[in-house]
């Protein structure tokens, strides 16, 4: 079952009719039914890597390598650090660092667990199209580091899953959530085992860096094998729209596992032996809204504050809930050569305008904009810019609700109008839109 808009949260839209049939048709044309999770561990098949898929799926593979996908995670090297490590002191936090190579590698200047400054080796990136952060390795075992580069600004910021705890104390590095491998690993590779320490920490070996094939298509081993065996791949085009977004929302969700509820063996921020097919919410608890209330996931409508969210408010959006909508109506897993993989570019209306059929002549009646205006492109009005990621209000919200700057005044939240006119305030936007009614 679907869930339903959190009680006293805004409703979704309600699509037309016709608009129903028209987003259906989008969603339409899927394959016959898919295997499941189920299905995968029935046969045993195993994770052997995004490589062996190149062979009777070229242009799949070659779009795929073409999308940020493959490159969520990699070893530091030339070709995937973005951060400029070049010896230039930076203060994060009030602890001076460096950012510096030496002998081919590089490495970051900060506080150790000891209290003193120490050089940290850094072994891979995590990221690097808004920000990048970097593993090390600390104590026997691999922790993201407490600073981050932000690639837009180009700037040094804290990074602090726990608590916001100050860059570099000990109880920074204490906390076993600042580990890798319980934190990370499940998103940002394939194919994830996590192996327990003797000091309560876990260590995590993976099939491949990234987010690949198997991410999406599930262990593929049995279908390498045999590809005509009935049962061996998920094909995410034959499941329903609910397994479709649980495949997506694994990793654009916000949530954790724990060893009680999903079998973990200790708490985890990705889905604990999830595979394509299976039901998410059998392996992951995701974040709730509180409503009326402003969390460091949530506004107070319900709608996500933080990333990894995209799932989570498509969740709430009528396109899901009433059309049967899913996430790649949109975007193409298999790359388009847009920002995002969408299908279309972000100014293209031609999406929302096959089923939301407005004279393209008369848009400037629903819009009040003039019709080559930003302010008339669907996606500025219903996936504003909310939502926090590397910068404050970076990424656009998925729930696709009106605009409601009423609401927005009313519960202290950034709202779709103000956010393009930035330099009115509220009030003025609630009173366009009274005149407009």
């Amino acid at each position: 079952m679907s869930p339903d808009p959190p009680p006293g949260l805004r409703p979704p839209l309600v699509l037309l009719a016709a608009g129903l049939a028209c987003a259906c048709s989008l969603a339409g044309g899927r394959k016959p039914a898919s295997a499941t999770g189920d299905d995968l561990r029935a046969v045993g098949a195993g994770f052997v890597g995004s490589e062996s898929c190149r062979e009777c799926h070229p242009d799949q593979f070659r779009g795929w390598r073409q999308t940020r996908h493959p490159y969520q995670e990699q070893p530091a090297g030339e070709e995937s650090v973005v951060a400029p490590f070049d010896g230039t002191p930076f203060e994060v936090d009030g602890v001076e660092m460096r950012a510096f190579r030496r002998d081919g590698a590089f490495f970051v200047r900060t506080l150790a667990p000891s209290g003193e400054m120490e050089d940290f080796r850094v072994i891979r990136t995590i990221g690097g199209f808004r920000k990048q952060r970097y593993v090390t390795r600390v104590d026997g075992h691999e922790a993201v580091l407490p600073v981050q580069w932000n690639v837009v600004g180009r700037y040094w910021k804290p990074y602090s899953s726990v608590g916001h705890e100050t860059v570099g104390t000990e109880r920074f590095w204490a906390s076993l959530a600042n580990e890798w491998a319980p934190r990370c690993s499940g998103c940002h590779t394939v194919g994830t085992r996590l192996t327990a320490r003797s000091d309560g920490g876990f260590d995590a070996r993976w099939t491949e860096l990234g987010v690949g094939c198997e991410s999406c298509h599930g262990p593929g081993s049995a279908h390498v094998t045999d590809p005509e065996r009935p049962g061996a791949i998920v094909n995410p085009a034959g499941l329903g729209p609910e397994q479709q977004v649980d495949i997506c929302g694994s990793c654009h969700s916000r949530g954790h596992a724990e060893p009680a509820a999903h079998g973990a063996p200790t708490r985890t921020r990705f889905p604990w032996g999830f595979l394509p097919g299976d039901r998410l919410a059998d392996h992951y608890e995701v974040d709730r809204a509180l409503p009326g209330q402003t969390t460091p996931s949530h506004w107070p409508d319900g709608s996500s504050r933080s990333h990894h969210q995209q799932a989570m408010d498509f969740r709430l959006d009528a396109h899901f809930l009433r059309a049967g909508m899913v996430c790649t109506d949109c975007h193409d897993p298999h790359g388009r050569p847009n920002p995002g993989e969408t299908r279309l570019p972000a100014r293209d209306d031609t999406l929302c305008l096959s089923c939301h059929d407005w004279d393209r002549a008369r848009i400037s009646e629903h819009t009040h904009h003039d019709p080559e205006d930003v302010g008339s492109t669907c996606i500025e009005c219903h996936m504003p810019r909310i939502v926090n990621n590397a910068e404050p209000l970076e990424l656009r919200s998925h729930t696709r609700w009106s605009p409601d700057p009423a609401a927005a005044m009313r519960w202290g939240m950034p709202d779709a109008c103000t956010r393009c006119h930035e330099g009115r305030g509220q009030e003025w936007a609630v009173e366009c839109l009274e005149a407009w009614r």
